[in-house]
């Protein structure tokens, strides 16, 4: 398996999903208790506030580092909004979640055997092949 992580650094987090949360965890038991809606508040004033943050800071950035000629609009947008979102993910709960991907990777088995042949077992010494 490969896996696949959508980093903090270049994946905004900054709207909420279709149902109206923003991207947290949400334990069962926690929201179930006394500090449930409080736990839920608080993360949304800290998505929120994130959300604020990030199109001011992008502003600033694009004055404080100006375009060049050599550079492209992509390169230039995206070299923008990484160092942006860089910025801001500081303000991030431990909570927030990125979106994980895993994927199946598919190599021969014969490969793993040769590399296993080569490889010195530690209590004899020998190779698979010896």
């Amino acid at each position: 398996m490969s896996y696949l992580e959508q980093s903090t650094r270049y994946l905004g987090y900054d709207r909420r999903f279709a149902n109206g949360h923003y991207r947290f965890y949400r334990d069962h038991d926690l929201l179930e208790s006394k500090f449930g809606a409080r736990y839920v508040g608080e993360m949304d004033r800290m998505f929120d506030t994130y959300a604020e943050l990030l199109p001011i800071l992008t502003e600033w950035l694009t004055k404080k580092f100006p375009k060049t000629p050599e550079d492209t609009d992509f390169v230039y947008r995206q070299a923008v909004r990484a160092k942006a979102l860089d910025a801001t993910r500081g303000l991030l709960p431990a909570s927030a979640f990125p979106t994980s991907v895993f994927t199946p990777r598919v190599k021969p088995t014969s490969h793993c055997s040769c590399t296993c042949a080569l490889i010195p077992c530690s209590k004899s010494g020998s190779t698979a092949n010896s």
